[in-house]
């Protein structure tokens, strides 16, 4: 992968990422005055070559 090509994939992603920011918020802040617990959690996850990431979600079942 060219250098230009990763800088504008990451340009690209950093874009959404600000777009989708204010929605990521609001649903954060709705969660939280619905349920008056955490807003995210965090899983363990195995990807390829079996390496393991976190991955954090916003919490939208309760239990």
């Amino acid at each position: 992968m060219s250098r230009l090509n990763k800088m504008l994939r990451v340009l690209c992603a950093l874009s959404f990422l600000l777009l989708l920011l204010p929605f990521m918020i609001l649903g954060i802040i709705l969660i939280w005055i619905e349920t008056r617990d955490r807003c995210l959690f965090k899983q363990v996850r195995v990807g390829k070559n079996l390496r393991t990431f976190t991955i954090y979600k916003l919490k939208t079942m309760t239990d």
